[in-house]
């Protein structure tokens, strides 16, 4: 039988020594595909985004819009993270506060790190491969 609830440990990205209740409910394994499709999209956009740089002329309104439309693009993820983040782990404003100290990088790896534990993700038994680990 797996366990529904799994701790997880904020100290290093929140400042904070107690262990989070992280629940791998079917509402939070929802909650976290959705984030990932959210994140997907940005990373789609992102790289249309450089695509399209190659071929515009840096002062055309073509150009302008495309920043402004990635602009609203990394603005919206970060929006999903922080409900994500804030709604799993039960955040109190402090700790809300701290997440928002985070820069967009580390936010997105201690998602991805709370999601891996919603799915089921074993990280302990991760290899140097599974990491994305290079010599």
């Amino acid at each position: 039988m797996t366990t529904r609830i799994s701790k997880i440990s904020a100290k290093k990205e929140l400042g904070v020594a107690k262990l989070f209740d992280v629940s791998k409910s079917s509402k939070n394994v929802r909650k976290t595909m959705a984030l990932q499709k959210v994140m997907t999209h940005y990373q789609i956009v992102q790289l249309k985004n450089e695509e399209a740089e190659k071929n515009l002329d840096g002062d055309s309104i073509e150009f302008l819009e495309l920043q402004e439309s990635f602009i609203d693009e990394s603005m919206n993820v970060q929006d999903e993270m922080k409900d994500y983040v804030v709604d799993v782990l039960k955040l109190t404003d402090d700790q809300v506060n701290a997440f928002d100290e985070m820069t967009l990088e580390e936010q997105m790896a201690f998602s991805s790190k709370i999601g891996a534990i919603v799915m089921g993700a074993d990280l302990k038994k991760a290899g140097e491969e599974d990491k994305g680990l290079k010599d």
